[in-house]
C-alpha cells in the first residue's frame, strides 16, 4: 500500500510538472538539473530507493533530456541509471572502453587530426572536429548480440564535425 502511495504522488508530481510546462518550458530543464544533481548524489541512500530513483529517472528524464536536445544531461543520465541498475555490467564496459582506448585511442586521435587537415585543404569551414564518447548504456546494448565490438575503439566515441552552416555539414559528409 506504501508503495502504491508514493507512486501516486510520482505521477501526481508529473502531472504538474507537464501543466507547468504549458506556460513555462523552463521547468522542464530545472527538474532535469535537479534530477542529475540527485543522481550524483544517490551512493548516500539505502539501495532499494537508489533502485527505484535510477529506475524512474531512465523511464521519465533521460528520454525528457533525449527529447529536449540537451544531449550532455541524457547521457549523464543514461550513464548514472545504468552504474546503479546494473553496476557489474556498467564496470565491464567501463573497463573495455579504457582498454580500448589504451590501445587504438592513439591512432584515433591521428585519424581525427588527418581528417581535420584533410577538410580544411579542401576549404571546408570547419568550427571542430572531436572525439565525442557514447554513454555506455548505448553502447552496452548495441554490443550485447556482438561483445567482439567491445574491442573497438569507435564503438565507445563518434566524431563530431561542427560546422557555421547547415551546408557546409552536407559538404563535409560528401
Amino acid at each position: 500500500e506504501r508503495s502504491f502511495d508514493k507512486r501516486e504522488r510520482n505521477m501526481e508530481s508529473i502531472r504538474k510538472m507537464f501543466r507547468t510546462m504549458d506556460r513555462d518550458i523552463r521547468v522542464l530543464f530545472i527538474k532535469i538539473a535537479d534530477r542529475i544533481h540527485n543522481m550524483r548524489t544517490l551512493k548516500y541512500v539505502p539501495r532499494d530507493k537508489q533502485l527505484r530513483i535510477a529506475r524512474e529517472t531512465q523511464e521519465i528524464y533521460v528520454p525528457l533530456a533525449n527529447l529536449l536536445g540537451v544531449r550532455a544531461w541524457y547521457h549523464e543520465l543514461a550513464d548514472h541509471c545504468f552504474s546503479i541498475i546494473d553496476p557489474a555490467e556498467y564496470d565491464s564496459t567501463i573497463r573495455k572502453r579504457s582498454q580500448a582506448l589504451r590501445e587504438q585511442g592513439p591512432a584515433l586521435d591521428r585519424w581525427v587530426e588527418q581528417l581535420r587537415l584533410s577538410l580544411k585543404k579542401q576549404g571546408q569551414q570547419i568550427v571542430k572536429v572531436a572525439l565525442v564518447p557514447r554513454n555506455l548504456r548505448e553502447v552496452r546494448a548495441m554490443t550485447r548480440e556482438h561483445e567482439s565490438l567491445m574491442r573497438n575503439i569507435e564503438t565507445f566515441f563518434v566524431i563530431r564535425i561542427i560546422t557555421k552552416r547547415e551546408e557546409q555539414c552536407y559538404s563535409c559528409l560528401g
